[in-house]
């Protein structure tokens, strides 16, 4: 006997749903084929049992997570279309210059 595999195993494409006791911690994650067989699967363990949908996974990768990389990437990016204008450099901050003194004329000595 050999030792278990510490990888996770890959994700097959389709929906995953985890179904648990009420009040429980842990679950069994149940996979579907396509979104209706996942929606009936919900309707009927729901009377009983805590429902969590996970989402689609493709390619070993959730959906979601990959339309939020792709949407962040997005914003880092600008887009080629509309160039962004360069801001022209801010000059160092002076500092305010002392209140002079008012000149006091000297006055005429007798």
């Amino acid at each position: 006997m050999g030792r278990p595999p510490t990888r996770p195993k890959p994700l097959r494409d389709g929906y995953y749903l985890e179904v648990r006791n009420k009040g429980s911690n842990s679950g069994v994650k149940i996979f579907r084929d396509t979104l209706e067989e996942m929606e009936d699967a919900v309707l009927t363990y729901r009377k009983s049992k805590d429902v969590i949908v996970w989402g689609e996974s493709r390619n070993n990768e959730w959906v979601k997570d990959k339309k939020a990389k792709a949407k962040a990437k997005a914003k880092a990016a600008p887009k080629a279309k509309n160039p962004v204008k360069a801001k022209a450099p801010v000059a160092a901050k002076e500092k305010p210059a002392a209140k002079e003194k008012p000149k006091v004329k000297a006055s005429a000595k007798s």
